[in-house]
């Protein structure tokens, strides 16, 4: 045997006694006992959700299915049995904390139980009505914004993928190019499926391109991914197809900012008439009014109603237009 490892033998070991060195042996079956305990804990956690709480699906399924619909479209990392049981799990332990809460409070200050029964009822409601209707309702809007983020980027998407297509490069290393060289926004994630479907589950393009058509929020992306499909079936001019697609997106896009930026005119000609002009001369009034001594403007002192209008009217008009823009904001 080597002296030189035998030493090296002999002072480790003294180390492990004198407990200045850990064994990494004990220290790997530690982290190894922790990461199987932790599994374990999941696995029981969702063995749980799925046996008590994934069974209300089943009660109301006319209730549940488009929920089910709209958590694959919204393409959310979650199976929908296990999104909805969870979505049910926390909506009910969220009220039984705040029964907990509501009791502990009863117990201290000795309120009417009328009151208590009264406090009992509005916290197993509220928030289970809350955080189910919450639930319920966040895969609509990743809908609702994944449908945006695909119409916003689909002119400049097909223009890209028209462009690769010249080239003779096929439809599936043209899906991957387009992935690794850009990003549009949720148009990449669709293309990510289609290419996930294929060398995932094995089906060929056609088929993953179709299932994804059937499960994206776009109806301008579906419409494109079933004629990109008819085109190759049919034997057409792939390449034709794309280039009329792009140039037609890009038209619809360009159309629609024009018709949009006209609408911002008129509501720029509104914003400088009722939340600039119209305040200005209402403080105006009302300072006016202040200088005359124990004046009042519907029982009130002008002073009040200025600060009123200063620092909530006028504040909150001014958050309201900005969610108008917002909401009316066109999707391409």
């Amino acid at each position: 045997m080597n002296p030189y490892c035998d030493r090296m033998g002999k002072i480790k070991q003294l180390l492990y006694q004198k407990g200045l060195l850990e064994d990494s042996k004990k220290h790997k079956h530690e982290e190894m006992a922790l990461e199987v305990l932790a599994i374990l804990k999941a696995s029981s956690l969702n063995a749980l959700i799925h046996r008590y709480f994934s069974k209300i699906q089943r009660i109301y399924p006319d209730f549940f299915n488009p929920l089910k619909e709209a958590i694959i479209k919204a393409n959310l990392p979650y199976n929908p049995d296990t999104y909805i049981g969870s979505l049910g799990a926390i909506a009910t332990f969220s009220s039984f904390i705040l029964i907990a809460a509501v009791s502990a409070v009863y117990l201290a200050i000795d309120y009417s139980l009328y009151t208590f029964i009264s406090m009992l009822i509005l916290s197993l409601l509220i928030p289970f009505g809350v955080v189910f209707l919450v639930g319920y309702i966040y895969p609509y809007y990743v809908i609702s914004e994944r449908k945006k983020s695909i119409n916003n980027n689909l002119p400049f998407a097909l223009n890209h993928l028209a462009a690769i297509s010249y080239a003779s490069v096929p439809l599936d290393k043209a899906f991957k190019m387009m992935i690794e060289l850009a990003h549009y926004g949720e148009i990449t994630e669709e293309f990510k499926r289609i290419i996930q479907r294929m060398e995932v589950l094995g089906e060929d393009i056609l088929q993953a391109m179709k299932n994804v058509a059937l499960t994206t929020p776009s109806e301008k992306l579906k419409a494109i991914l079933f004629g990109i499909i008819s085109i190759i079936e049919s034997g057409g001019n792939l390449r034709e197809y794309l280039k009329e697609m792009s140039h037609q997106a890009l038209f619809n896009y360009r159309l629609e900012r024009k018709k949009y930026l006209e609408t911002l005119q008129t509501y720029a000609d509104i914003y400088t008439a009722v939340l600039i002009t119209a305040p200005l001369f209402l403080i105006t009034l009302l300072a006016v009014i202040n200088v005359v001594p124990d004046s009042t403007l519907m029982n009130y002192k002008p002073e009040y109603i200025m600060k009123l209008g200063i620092y909530i009217f006028i504040p909150f008009i001014n958050l309201a237009f900005l969610l108008f823009l917002h909401l009316t904001q066109p999707e391409v």
